[in-house]
C-alpha cells in the first residue's frame, strides 16, 4: 500500500514537471516570436544598415528559435531594443552581407514549421 502510494505520488509530480515544462516552452516560443517582431519594427524605423550589435542580436536571436533555445531567442531579441549597446563600438567583420529582409523572411520560414 505505501509503494502504491508513493508510485502514484511519483508520477502526479512527473506530469506537474512536463506540463511546466510544456507551459514554459509554450510561454517562450511566444514571448520569443514577439520580441523578435518587436525588434523588426525596430530595426524597421531605423534608418542606419544592419550592421554592429543589432546584426549579432538579431542573427543570434533567430538561431536560438531555429534551435528551440527560446528563452534566449527572446533575450537576444530584448537586447535590439535596448540603447545600451549602441554606445559600445562593433569591432567585428562580417564575412557575408544579410539585409533586414533576409532575416526577415529567414525568420518567417521558421514559423512555418
Amino acid at each position: 500500500m505505501v509503494t502504491d502510494c508513493a508510485e502514484v505520488v511519483q508520477a502526479r509530480a512527473r506530469e506537474e514537471e512536463v506540463s511546466r515544462t510544456t507551459f514554459d516552452k509554450l510561454f517562450w516560443r511566444s514571448r520569443a516570436i514577439h520580441d523578435l517582431q518587436e525588434a523588426f519594427a525596430a530595426l524597421q524605423k531605423s534608418t542606419s544598415l544592419l550592421v554592429g550589435w543589432d546584426r549579432v542580436f538579431l542573427s543570434a536571436a533567430i538561431e536560438h528559435y531555429r534551435t528551440g533555445y527560446f528563452e534566449q531567442s527572446a533575450r537576444a531579441a530584448q537586447r535590439i531594443l535596448q540603447e545600451s549597446h549602441t554606445e559600445r563600438s562593433f569591432n567585428g567583420r562580417f564575412s557575408q552581407p544579410k539585409s533586414l529582409d533576409d532575416h526577415r523572411v529567414e525568420f518567417e520560414a521558421l514559423l512555418q514549421h
